[in-house]
Parts: C-alpha cells; structure tokens; sequence
C-alpha cells in the first residue's frame, strides 16, 4: 500500500503540472514561431516528467509515466523498462506494473527525423510488499569480551530480513561516538568500566531491531576461561560420523584467539565455533579448545571422541534364501551404540527400486507384501549423534508366491482341490477313468482347473473317482462308475463333473474310498449309494447295489466316511458306529465279522470328534485321544504283534489330537499345537515329512514346525495345509499324483504344490 499511496501523489502532482503547462501554452500564443515551442526543424525534447526522481516500490506495485510533450507530429517517445516491463511508445504511457524485484533502468528515447535526445530515472523493485521485520546480529564481537584500558574491539554487523534499504546505528555506552556504519571497524575503549554497546537496524518502513554486547575494561589483567559447549559430554560416533563443535570464552584480555585440537592427524580450527568436523579413523581421540588472550594467558577445555565401526552384520535369511511366501522376517546382528537401523529392500542391487526403506529401533523387520521376484537387502546404523554406518553387505533372497488352498483331498492315485482366492476346483495325477474331470484321460503332473466354474466349497478324490460340492450345495461327480459308485443312476464313466441328485438339493459332505459312496445333507441326514457286497451301504442285504442316493434311516450325523469295503459316522449325540466288511476287524466291535447293518462302537456316554476310514482300517478321536482298529500289519494301530486288532485302542497316550487322516496302511494327524505325525508303512515316503523310506511302526512326530492346518492321505500319497494356505506333498508320485511338476516315482522330502 505505500508504493501505491506513493503512485497516487506523483500522479496528482503530473496532472497538475500537465494543466499548468496547457495553461501556459494557451496563454503564450501556442502556435506563434516565438512560443518557445520547438519547431519541427529543432532539436527533439526528452524529458521524463513523471516519475520525476528515483523511486523505490515492491513487487506487483505500479508507476505512472509520463514525458514533456512539444504538439510536433513528427516526434516518437520509445519507453525502455530496463526489462521490469514491456516496452511501450508514445508521452504518456500511464500506470506500468513492475512484478519483479530488482533495480531497472527505465530510458526515454525521443526522436524526431534525424535527431534524438534521452532522458532516464531508476526504479527499485523491492522482493515483497509483504512488510518484514529486521534481524540484527552483531557479527564482530561473537561475544562479550575484555579487555584493558586503551584496547580496541573489532565491530561488525549483519542484517537479515526487513525491507531494504536499512539504516545502522551503533552505541558505544559512552566509550566512544555513535557510528551509522554497518561495520564500523575498530573502536578503542580507554576507561575503565562496563559498556553494553548496542547495534540498531531500521528499514525502509520503520521496522527496528538491536542486538547487544557487553565489553569489560578491567583494570587488571585477567585470564580467559575456555568452554567447550557443543558436545556437551564425551562422545561416541561411527566410523566416518562427525560433531558440531562450538566453544565459549570468559575473562581475559581481548583479543582473544583460539585453537582446536581434535587428535593426531586431524587438521585444527582456529574459531571460537568451528562446526562440523568428521572423523574418518577408528579409535579415541582427545578434542582441546584453547583460549589465549592478548597478553599470552590461556587455559583449556577438553573432552574425548571415540569412534567405532558401527556397520551391522546380517544374520537372517541366508544369501540367496529361497521364501515361498509374501512376507519375510529380517534379521541382523546388534550394534553397540546404535540407536536405530535403516533397512532397505530394493528390486535391485543398485538400490534405485525401493520396496523398503525404513528406520527401526530393533534389529529385525518384517517386510510383508511381497511379490514374486529376487530382493536385494542391506542395513546401516545410526549412532546416538545421528551419524550414519556404511551400509551392510548386501544379501539377495527369492520369493515364489505359493498357491493358497481352500480344502485337498487325497484319492487312490490322484488328488483334488480348491483355491483360496476365487474357489476354483483343481485337480492331478492319474486320469485313466477320467477322474480329473478335465474332459480327457490325461493324466497331469501338475495342478490343472477342471471347470472355469467357480465357488466350490468341498472335494472328495476317491477309488478312481472324484467329488465336488458347490456352495450353493449341489453335489457333483466324474470318474469310474462300473458299480454306481457315482450316483448317477447310471454305470457309465464320466472324464467331467456330473450333478447327482436334484439343483435345489443342500449338501454338506460326501466320503469315497472304494465301490461305495456316503454323503450328509445340511439337514444331516445319511444317503448311501454304489456296491453293497459287504453290507457297506447298511441296508442289511449284502448283494445290494443302489444306482443313486438313497437315505439310510432317520437319524442326523455329524460325519461319515466310506472306507475301501466299510463305512464309519458320528452321529449328532457323538455317538461312533461302523458297519460293513470286518476282515481285518476294521469295524472295532471286537469281532471279524462283517455287519450289514449300523454297529455302535465304544461305550454309550463316549463323545466322538472325529472318525476317518482307511483301507481296512478305522480311525477316531474322543476327547482329545486318538483311536483306532483294523490292520495293523505296519504299526499303524499298536506295537507288536504287527497283526490286525478287532477292538479299538487308544493310540499313544496324548489327549491333543485336532484331526486326523487313515490311507491304505498309514496315518497321519494334526495335533493341537499345529505339529505333525503318524505312523505306518512308508515305502514311497507317504510319511509326510519323514524324508525317507523307514517304515514307523509306532506313532512318530514328522514336523515340530507348528505350522499344519490339516492333512489327508490317498493309498501311497500324502498332502498337507499350513495354516497359511500352503499346500506340500509327498509319496508315490507314478501318476504326478503329488503335483510337483515330476513323474519321480517317490517325492520324499515335503514339496509345495502351487497352480500354474
């Protein structure tokens, strides 16, 4: 607003002079030869009559010009801005804005014909109208001094902020004539006192700021006392770290000059406040300010740096790790001194592709999200004084990104399953009745996608055949079907699921191990279905075949599974019943004879959780413990005598079993804690995790990792789910029923199985 007030006074005064010359032109005859007015053979006029001075404005402010005019036609006014603005012609260009700061030469050129004549004025365009106070600082002393009577003080000042231009003013206390210098050099002081000595800056606009010292004229001669300030204490930096030193200085007799010693080989500073200072060299280093004033008295102040290697070690994982999972744990080994670590993971080894870059008080990190690809990983640290170590050396690891899996199952020698992410239905391994369900009799080595259908909800791989069910709760069903076992109605082979029963049927559970199948609806009641010959299907004839589901009596189940000649359920009340072939005593009754009808096992009051069916024989599990009856011709049920067992025992003595999966003659099983075991034959590594071909014959633990979610077994193959999705298998692989990518005839070490 000042350079606009400004503007509009010049502009009142050039219109005043503009009627006071017309005026007197009209007064002197105007166009008479003897007006005084030049005629178009003389000399051009230039002549700036507004503004009329230099002029100081700030940016964005604007100035009206304006020049003396003579009524010749033939004369031209060029404006020339000094390139504050644009260029522009004629008397009387008005009001130009000036946006930018600076200092601008602004040139009147007036021509007429062959002659022309210059007039100028200088515009100072200051950086913002925006009115700022002024800093002073006194420079020179940097602190209040000493010294005797006659000695003289080197005084220097420095302005920062305001608005230009400044005026300067120095009080002396008396000791000497105010100065309006801004560095008026040497002052002497004679007499003996105290003298606060005050340096005030103004601005342009009135804005006032002082800056104080104090010198002391003593009488005597004093010593200085040196102080080192900064570090406050002893310090300890890493290699190549560095401090801000700054000193302070009592007493004495000015001048006082200093000197720094930081340790052997490190250059010296001569200033009261030197700064920053590194230390390239490990080891301990003592830091000496010296004060010395100017009669020779001195004294010291010291203090001891110790620097240290302080870059860190890496510990987890090993180079070039292979993780097969989205998220990975960091680890390095502690620094003493270091107050926090900075950890970077890149996509390269030129650390220009950061997926991490963070900094944490522990020395470990958890980086999640990961996608597939090789990482390159390294970590500093930082000491308490914020110096940074050199970096690691840097460590590359792989991420696969497994499959996360819905649900598996394990059939004869194939297997089924269902993706997590959209649950799609997979299946692999042997396809010669079309139980992979893709339409062919190809078998597969690795995870294929039998229907772009989505949202299944539970699988069954079987004796040759396979079972599906929606979400939506119908039931389908492909594979062999030469005794009904699909439910159909029909004995034909199907290479592609079939829906057995009717679209709006709710189905919750189907089990398959041989001719026969068993399945619950949600309401859950029993349906049975394929070959009877061994009063498997519990209808009391032996002979019986059934072509498609047929409820076996009123009661509600909680489970059913349908072994190779067997069958086994829960009932709602928790009671445990089998019925069906016997051979092997797989139905636990304390007999060899086979029952066509349902046969309660246990006592009345048991509370069974879980039930599964092998191949002959039974498993169960009541309040924790694990049972079990049948073939034990692998130590699958008791130690020796490695002969069948007719009544069911407790396996072991632990009461923590979660579930638990009978094959042809093996097991394994999930206890609470997540670890894993089993026992049998494993003469094609079935024992998932036993990394070899040692049949166990008594109950052995396969993984202490307490990472397993479940696990089912088929006739020679096992497959498992971690808690987090993952899915490994191990056994005979003959058909590429373990998945892996391999026809290996035996996968024995645990392999994850992920969809291509």
């Amino acid at each position: 607003m000042k350079g606009l007030n400004a503007c509009f006074l010049r502009n009142v005064f050039v219109i005043f002079v503009m009627a006071v010359f017309a005026f007197l032109s009209t007064s002197c005859g105007g166009g008479g030869g003897g007006g005084g007015n030049p005629t178009p053979e003389e000399t051009p006029v230039a002549q700036i009559l507004t503004p009329n001075k230099d002029m100081t404005v700030h940016e964005g402010d604007t100035v009206f010009f304006s020049a003396y005019t003579a009524p010749q036609k033939d004369w031209t006014y060029d404006w020339n801005y000094g390139g504050g603005a644009t260029a522009t012609k004629g008397h009387t260009p008005g009001n130009v804005a000036f946006n930018t700061a600076g200092v601008y030469t602004i040139t009147l050129t007036v021509t007429a014909g062959d002659g022309s004549a210059k007039d100028s004025v200088k515009i100072t365009v200051l950086q913002s109208s925006v009115d700022t106070d002024p800093v002073a600082t006194i420079a020179s002393p940097a602190g209040n001094v000493g010294v005797l009577p006659g000695g003289s003080v080197n005084f220097q000042g420095s302005v920062s902020g305001g608005n230009a231009p400044f005026q300067y003013r120095w009080n002396f206390g008396g000791a000497a004539a105010e100065s309006t210098a801004k560095d008026p050099g040497n002052i002497t002081f004679n007499t003996a006192g105290t003298f606060t000595v005050s340096f005030t800056v103004t601005d342009q606009d009135g804005d006032t700021s002082t800056d104080t010292v104090v010198i002391t004229v003593s009488q005597q001669d004093t010593v200085p006392t040196a102080t080192i300030v900064n570090p406050a204490a002893d310090a300890v930096i890493f290699t190549n770290g560095s401090l801000v030193f700054d000193g302070e200085s009592s007493g004495g007799n000015y001048p006082i000059s200093y000197s720094w010693s930081f340790g052997a080989g490190m250059p010296s500073s001569t200033l009261l406040d030197p700064g920053r200072v590194t230390f390239p060299n490990n080891g301990t280093f003592n830091v000496t300010l010296t004060a010395t004033d100017a009669d020779g008295d001195h004294s010291s102040d010291s203090m001891r740096v110790t620097v240290v290697n302080g870059t860190p070690s890496l510990s987890s994982p090993a180079n070039s790790a292979a993780i097969i999972n989205p998220d990975i744990l960091l680890q390095w080994n502690s620094v003493t001194y270091a107050g926090s670590y900075g950890v970077q993971v890149s996509r390269n080894s030129q650390f220009t592709n950061l997926v991490t870059d963070i900094s944490t008080s522990a020395n470990s990190h958890q980086v999640t999200g990961l996608a597939s690809g090789t990482y390159y990983w390294r970590v500093n640290a930082t000491d308490g004084n914020g110096n940074d170590s050199s970096w690691s050396s840097v460590r590359t690891f792989t991420v696969t990104i497994a499959t996360v899996w819905y649900r598996s199952s394990a059939g004869y020698d194939h297997t089924l399953a269902i993706r997590d992410s959209d649950k799609s239905l997979w299946a692999w391994g042997e396809n010669v009745y079309g139980q992979l369900g893709d339409g062919t009799d190809a078998p597969s080595d690795v995870p294929v996608m039998i229907t772009p259908e989505i949202g299944w909800e539970f699988v069954c791989a079987g004796y040759y055949t396979s079972f599906a069910i929606k979400s939506d709760g119908t039931l389908w069903a492909w594979g062999r079907n030469n005794n009904f076992q699909l439910g159909d109605g029909t004995s034909t082979n199907r290479n592609s699921p079939v829906l057995i029963g009717l679209s709006d049927d709710e189905w919750l559970y189907v089990s398959n191990r041989g001719d026969h199948t068993a399945a619950l609806k949600s309401d859950g009641s029993l349906f049975m279905w394929g070959t009877g010959g061994n009063g498997q299907l519990g209808t009391g004839v032996a002979s019986a075949q059934i072509a498609v589901p047929t409820q076996l009596g009123e009661d509600v189940w909680l489970q059913v599974e349908a072994g190779r000649y067997h069958t086994a359920g829960i009932k709602s009340n928790g009671s445990l019943w089998t019925w069906g072939s016997n051979s092997n005593g797989q139905l636990g009754d304390g007999t060899l004879v086979d029952r066509h009808i349902l046969t309660r096992i246990g006592a009345a009051g048991d509370i069974w959780t879980q039930v599964s069916t092998g191949w002959y024989f039974t498993l169960a599990i009541k309040g924790g413990e694990l049972y079990g009856a049948g073939s034990n011709f692998y130590g699958q049920i008791a130690p020796s005598p490695y002969t069948y067992r007719e009544n069911i025992v407790q396996i072991g003595s632990d009461d923590d079993w979660y579930m638990v999966a009978a094959g042809y003659d093996h097991f394994m099983g999930v206890k609470q804690d997540n670890t894993l075991w089993g026992a049998g034959c494993n003469d094609s590594g079935q024992l998932l995790g036993s990394f070899t071909l040692a049949t166990r014959y008594s109950l052995s633990q396969f993984s202490t990792e307490t990472v397993w979610e479940s696990v089912n077994t088929g006739r020679k193959h096992t497959m498992a789910l971690r808690v987090n999705g993952t899915m490994y298998g191990s056994g005979l692989n003959d058909s590429g029923q373990v998945g892996v990518g391999s026809l290996a005839e035996r996968i024995t070490e645990p392999t994850l199985v992920n969809a291509q």
